[in-house]
């Protein structure tokens, strides 16, 4: 029995996205180290065949307002998202990385909580 070719061509893929302006303050560099760690050790099977992508977006760069509106950002934000070329894009904003920033283990475990919420849907 063939497979279906939708099946073959649409795949889900979760973007972690961390959204910057050019000038940030040390929490913001922070959130983004860890979460940058968190992604490259947790998630490397994940990250070489593609079900995951790690994307640092300047919202100051030539493209930014277009992110901006889209995710409704206007500075530094973590967000995972999910594309299904069947049901379009889910996302969600990571603010609570901002109240565990003096706890780097509890911001770590957060950040690889909700990418497998999102690699598991």
């Amino acid at each position: 029995m063939k497979k279906n070719q939708d099946e073959d061509t649409i795949k889900p893929t979760v973007i972690a996205y961390y959204f910057h302006p050019t000038i940030r303050c040390i929490a913001c560099i922070t959130v983004e180290a860890v979460a940058a760690e968190t992604i490259e050790n947790a998630f490397r099977e994940q990250l070489a065949d593609g079900r995951l992508m790690w994307v640092r977006i300047n919202l100051d760069d030539e493209g930014g307002q277009e992110y901006q509106k889209q995710f409704e950002v206007s500075s530094s934000t973590l967000v995972v998202a999910k594309v299904d070329g069947r049901n379009g894009m889910q996302y969600k904003k990571l603010t609570k990385v901002w109240d565990l920033l003096s706890d780097p283990d509890a911001l770590s475990k957060y950040v690889e909580n909700e990418i497998n919420e999102y690699l598991n849907r």
